[in-house]
């Protein structure tokens, strides 16, 4: 869209032809009553002459009158009508100007068939979408006398409008409403939202001076957002915007526009600053991902959830247009890799902008002025499949998307609700007046809804926070995928995660016994999706002979009313066979549990048959018998009510002790 918008204004565009073609007196007149540059009677050219000097002058109201008086003087004189309609599009002023133009075509229609193209682009910025169409239809008839190109361009154009019809006549619910004037200032511009996973941190780019920088609001205890901050430590005297807030709202990655006075490299760069016991780092330059001694456009970061990837815009060489969507990978030792292009399913020959990867790891949104639209930028949607493949771009739709600019889109952890930039009081997206609003996607727009669980690990006796390892097993369709991440120095980390299956959650750190958690479909449905772990892990004391409170294994699974082990459960074993091994002087009890569901004897029985099965698949593996023993103690030791089923899936546990 952008090409072909450029390509008329450069090569056809109507003012081009409305104001220079009376000069080099090409028409051709094609029927003896047309008053035209080449017949019209010395006074009138006179006329038209002074309507020519003014408009050189750029007097163009005096100009109007002068072709005015020639009109009246001359009503056949058809070039005079020509250069009013084109004053008057130029002046914005489309009504007048269609009624020229067509004053044109009742005089002859044959005079030139860029008359149709001058009605097609009047009707188009009235909105009027049909008779542009119609018109446009009319120009393409004269094919043969056309460039190829230009054809190519019309064809282009013509399908464009043919979208723009049906996409008003199918629009998308569509209600956005202004956050805060707490975030909003009404004398300010803020647009590029970002939102933490939790949804209460949201950061922004703000225009203050001609210059940008970057705000933040947080969420009170009742939920509403405060007045917006500038950020510490980030910004400066250049600007600051175009950005990416992790997850866990702990990492920054933004856009640094410089001249070179900071002492940074000149052009637009991205840059990344950490948070660390509440104060943010000094930003980097990344390398990686920059060009490095070119003055350049590397802006508008998106980081995945997990952190590992990061989707971006730039003007670079290998591109298939002008500004393309790239992304890199972090390589294990924690380096980011050479950035690769999305190719030509996401990027054309126009401008691809304002990348947003979602939490789903699959749904990403960004605008396009190529990919078939309404106007300027529209805001798009496409996925990657199971193949690393993008869905051809969706357009989210009309009203959503318009003729004018839309500002860069999020969406949250929900997958429905969305955060964009557009003007105030008009839909036009622009840095001198934009506000931040938000709204509820529909349906077809949506991305997967994700959950989270925030991790905060210590040491159960000192409270000192603890960098531990994570691991989050998944089970979809028998294929089994573990993923593994590392607490920072504050013992924490967030993670994102799909809701669509279960997942085992181990944590372990050495010197220290693992603790278990498990999450299912279940647990996601009754809670927002939304969980918070504190856990305190305890030390591993050798050779004593204090017995251990009980160990749950949270995953190790049974199948129902049976003792044979769920294959997912050897995740959790293999947990618990590693720490055996790495400390052969320890010596442990594996106790079954279950609810009071059934025959009190059936139970006790069950309970043992299952702590022996899990005592089996150890020794199995290499652990010595001697350093396991089991018990069964059915229905009567219970740790929650049996009353819900909550309470009794919770009873029916396998747990150990350390009985050295």
């Amino acid at each position: 869209m952008y090409d072909l918008l450029r390509f008329m204004v450069k090569i056809y565009f109507l003012r081009l032809y409305l104001f220079t073609i009376l000069i080099i007196g090409s028409v051709i007149v094609s029927n003896a009553q047309v008053i035209s540059t080449k017949n019209a009677p010395k006074s009138v050219l006179k006329i038209f002459d002074q309507a020519k000097n003014q408009i050189t002058k750029k007097n163009y109201s005096k100009a109007i009158d002068y072709l005015d008086k020639a009109i009246k003087k001359e009503p056949l004189f058809i070039d005079a009508y020509l250069k009013k309609g084109g004053l008057l599009y130029d002046q914005k002023d489309y009504a007048n100007a269609i009624f020229n133009f067509k004053k044109a075509l009742e005089i002859d229609q044959n005079y030139d068939p860029r008359i149709f193209q001058a009605l097609s682009l009047s009707f188009e910025n009235q909105d009027n979408y049909s008779e542009a169409l119609r018109f446009l239809n009319l120009f393409l008839e004269n094919e043969t006398k056309l460039l190829p190109e230009t054809v190519e361009n019309l064809i282009y154009k013509r399908k464009q409008l043919e979208f723009i019809i049906w996409a008003v006549e199918h629009p998308v619910e569509f209600n956005p409403i202004p956050l805060s004037e707490k975030i909003n200032d009404s004398t300010l511009s803020e647009y590029c939202p970002s939102l933490t996973a939790d949804g209460r941190t949201l950061f922004f780019t703000r225009v203050t001076e001609n210059q940008e920088d970057l705000y933040y609001s947080e969420k009170d205890e009742n939920g509403f957002w405060q007045k917006a901050k500038i950020m510490p430590n980030i910004n400066t005297f250049e600007n600051e915007g175009g950005h990416c807030i992790s997850a866990d709202g702990k990492t920054i990655l933004f856009t640094f526009c410089s001249d070179g006075r900071s002492g940074q490299p000149k052009g637009c760069n991205i840059y990344i600053s950490e948070k660390k016991k509440e104060k943010w780092t000094s930003p980097k330059y990344l390398e990686a991902i920059n060009i490095a001694n070119v003055d350049t456009w590397n802006v508008q970061p998106s980081i995945s959830s997990d952190g590992n990837i990061i989707v971006f815009t730039s003007k670079r060489k290998g591109g298939q247009g002008n500004s393309d969507l790239w992304w890199s990978y972090k390589s294990e030792d924690g380096s980011w890799g050479k950035p690769v292009n999305l190719g030509s399913t996401i990027n054309t020959k126009g401008n691809e902008e304002s990348p947003f990867f979602h939490p789903d790891g699959k749904t990403l949104y960004f605008k396009s002025d190529y990919h078939m639209g309404l106007g300027s930028f529209d805001l798009f949607r496409s996925e990657l499949n199971a193949k690393g493949e993008w869905s051809i771009p969706k357009n989210l739709g009309f009203p959503i998307n318009t003729k004018d600019h839309e500002g860069a889109m999020i969406v949250s952890l929900n997958g429905t609700t969305a955060y964009y930039s557009r003007g105030k009081g008009d839909v036009k997206f622009d840095k001198k007046q934009s506000d931040i609003y938000t709204f509820e996607l529909n349906p077809e727009n949506r991305a997967q809804k994700v959950g989270f669980i925030s991790i905060n690990v210590k040491d159960r006796e000192t409270k000192i926070p603890l960098q531990a390892v994570v691991e989050l097993q998944s089970n979809e369709n028998l294929v089994y995928k573990t993923n593994s991440y590392l607490t920072d120095n504050e013992g924490s980390c967030l993670i994102t995660l799909p809701i669509t299956k279960d997942y085992s959650i181990n944590i372990e750190k050495t010197g220290y016994y693992f603790y278990s958690e498990r999450l299912d479909i279940e647990s996601f449905k009754d809670s927002k999706s939304e969980f918070e772990f504190n856990v305190y892990l305890d030390k591993i004391i050798k050779d004593t002979a204090v017995v251990s409170k009980p160990i749950v294994l949270n995953n190790v699974l049974f199948e129902s009313g049976s003792y044979l082990i769920k294959e997912e459960s050897y995740f959790e074993l293999g947990k618990l066979f590693e720490m055996l091994y790495k400390n052969p002087s320890l010596k442990i009890e594996i106790r079954g549990h279950t609810d009071n569901v059934g025959d009190n004897e059936d139970n006790l029985i069950l309970s043992e048959n299952r702590a022996k099965a899990v005592k089996e698949y150890l020794e199995l593996n290499g652990i010595n018998t001697e350093r396991i023993s089991y018990k069964g103690f059915g229905e009567t030791m219970p740790i929650d009510s049996n009353e819900t089923k909550k309470g009794q899936k919770n009873n029916r546990r396998t747990e150990f002790i350390i009985i050295n």
